[in-house]
Order: C-alpha cells, then sequence, then structure tokens
C-alpha cells in the first residue's frame, strides 16, 4: 500500500509540472573547457553550442569526467584492482569474504581497514542465480514499455500480454490449431532460457552490451553541461534479471537485519523524501520545544556516480548475492558499448 501511495503521489506531482523540450538541441560549456564538476559550479564565463557534433563531444567529454571520478582511488589502482576483480571472484576475494587478512606489505593501513568491513554476513550465494518462469512474468506484466529502446518493445508486447481463448475450442481435437497464449508460453520459455544460459555460462548478448544513454535537463531551461542527467536504459531482459535478483538480495538484507535501518536509498518502503520530511520534524520539534539541536548528515555527494565495480560485487556476495550474478554483472561492465542519445 505504501509503494502504491508514493507512486500515485509522484503521478500527481509530474501532472502538476509542464511538460518541456524533451529534446536538447543547446547546451552551455565553460568557454575555458574545463569540464570538472568544482568548475562548472563557479563557472560565470559559458559558450552556447547547437552544432550536432560538438553538443556530441561535449557530452561524451563531461561524461568521461563525471563518471571517472572515483579513478585513482585506492579500488581502481595497484595492488587492489588486481586483488580484487570487477567480478570479486579472485583467490584474494575469497579470503576477504571468509574474513581472513590479505598478507600484502604494499596495503596501507587505511587499505586494510577498508577490506575488514567486507567479510560475509551471511552464507555465500545465499540468492539463487536461474529466473524464475514466475519472477519473469510477474515483473513483465508490470515494465513500462514507454521507457524502453524502440529494439526492445517487441520483446515486451510479446511477454505481457497474454492472449483471450477463442470461444468453443475444442482442446482434444488433435488438428486443433495452436493457441496464441500456447505459442506465446513458448516464446517466454525462450528466453527464459536465454537468460539463464547467460547467467549459467557468464556469458553477455551482444545486444546487451549496448547501452542507450539519454541526456534530459535537471531543471527546464537549464542547459549547462552540468545541469544535464544521465539516465541509462538496458535491455528489457537484462534489467529484468539486474532488477529481479538484485531486489531479492535487498529483502533478504532488510529480512535479516544486514543493513543499518538508517538507510533510505533503494530500500523497500522508503525513498528520497523521507530524510526530508524526518529533518524538517527534528527542526520543528526543536522550534517549538526551544530546545537545541545539533545535526549531522552523512550524505555523500554524487555517491552513485562513484561507484566501483569491483568492490560493489564484493559488498554484493559479502551479502549473499550469487558469484555467477556477479560474473554476469562485471562481463557486461567490461562490454558495455553506451550510444549517446539527446532526443
Amino acid at each position: 500500500m505504501v509503494a502504491e501511495e508514493t507512486k500515485e503521489m509522484w503521478r500527481q506531482f509530474r501532472s502538476l509540472n509542464p511538460v518541456g523540450d524533451q529534446g536538447i538541441t543547446t547546451i552551455d560549456v565553460p568557454t575555458d573547457g574545463n569540464f570538472e564538476t568544482n568548475h562548472c559550479k563557479e563557472c560565470t564565463d559559458w559558450t552556447t553550442i547547437d552544432e550536432p557534433k560538438n553538443i556530441e563531444a561535449a557530452l561524451l567529454k563531461r561524461n568521461r569526467i563525471h563518471f571517472g571520478q572515483a579513478q585513482g582511488t585506492p579500488p581502481t589502482i595497484s595492488p587492489l584492482r588486481e586483488k580484487i576483480n570487477w567480478s570479486a571472484s579472485t583467490y584474494e576475494s575469497e579470503l576477504i569474504l571468509e574474513g581472513d587478512h590479505i598478507d600484502s606489505a604494499m596495503l596501507s593501513a587505511a587499505e586494510k581497514l577498508m577490506l575488514t568491513h567486507f567479510p560475509r554476513t551471511t552464507n555465500l550465494d545465499t540468492i539463487t542465480a536461474q529466473i524464475t518462469e514466475a519472477e519473469w512474468e510477474g515483473k513483465m506484466k508490470v515494465w513500462n514499455e514507454s521507457r524502453q529502446p524502440v529494439q526492445v518493445t517487441c520483446t515486451l508486447a510479446t511477454t505481457t500480454k497474454p492472449f483471450p481463448v477463442p470461444e468453443n475450442y475444442d482442446y482434444e481435437d488433435p488438428d486443433k490449431p495452436p493457441l496464441c497464449e500456447d505459442l506465446r508460453n513458448d516464446l517466454v520459455q525462450g528466453q527464459l532460457q536465454l537468460v539463464n544460459y547467460a547467467i549459467k555460462h557468464s556469458y553477455c548478448y551482444n545486444r546487451w552490451s549496448k547501452v542507450a544513454t539519454f541526456m534530459i535537463q535537471k531543471e527546464p531551461g537549464k542547459t549547462q553541461v552540468h545541469r544535464l542527467r544521465v539516465i541509462y536504459l538496458y535491455e528489457a531482459d537484462f534489467n529484468l534479471l539486474l532488477g529481479v535478483k538484485w531486489r531479492q538480495l535487498t529483502h533478504h538484507c532488510i529480512d535479516n537485519n544486514l543493513l543499518n535501518p538508517w538507510r533510505f536509498a533503494g530500500l523497500p518502503g522508503r525513498d528520497a523524501t523521507t530524510p526530508v520530511f524526518l529533518e524538517e520534524l527534528q527542526w520543528e520539534i526543536s522550534r517549538a520545544s526551544r530546545r537545541s539541536l545539533l545535526r549531522m548528515d552523512f550524505d555523500a555527494t554524487s555517491c552513485y556516480d562513484r561507484i566501483i565495480p569491483n568492490i560493489a560485487n564484493l559488498a554484493g556476495r559479502s551479502f549473499g548475492q550469487h558469484r555467477a550474478l556477479c560474473f554476469l554483472h562485471a562481463k557486461f561492465l567490461e562490454d558495455a558499448q553506451y550510444i549517446l542519445k539527446t532526443s
């Protein structure tokens, strides 16, 4: 009920906003060519770009800088980069998950301290690797086709919409024509087998590796390059795989009290507005009671832009994610090709 009410609330909010231009025909970039986030926030001299090729080049440059902010941190350089690969499947990764220390004089005290936070908190591979038919159909039936790339809408249409059975259909007749619903079920089974094959053999299909990257304005009318939001659209079946399995992992952590109860992002029954509401309540209580209040907020800036694959999969495995899913996730990230779209 909470999720449905929240969804309806945001739907009403969106209906109140004026519909803006969905395409990007011009962007403003710093005249000196420095696309660093901190520099863009303080920049006062902007140049407008309106040629498509120049817009594409500027956006690619900005995205490489923005999503490469974690480069140079310990997990991205030697020796941790070699000791913990993207799938968190090395010998050293297994030692860390079992709570053993890595005997290496090359690691700093800070790096060793960080690794002490990754021993497994539950049995390894608690989450099952394979996708079931119920999980597949349950997710596909609630999918929003308008949010998918053009090349996957056929896949969604053929797996989400059941076909009616004709009147007076004779199930006993051996010469009866096959039902459309039977054909749809066969198609679902085929797609399900393809996904489970990819999981079992850590194989990333070529179509999965092509990611549509959409750029939209965070605030209507503001075209500065650092005020554009990046939206990634994956293939429907791969997106389903990530959504189902990492959702199971989240619920497993919640059910077994493996996460800090004061986390709000991405957890069942919580959303980003909850901390803001609680903060307002705290300030109002402080004002009404005439008592002093000291707050300490630990909200990492752009934390989702600095997620490092090897650390993310190591953390996932420590909470029970199946190693085969981490293998496939890492393989996808290694093969991903990002196609930029501005409209």
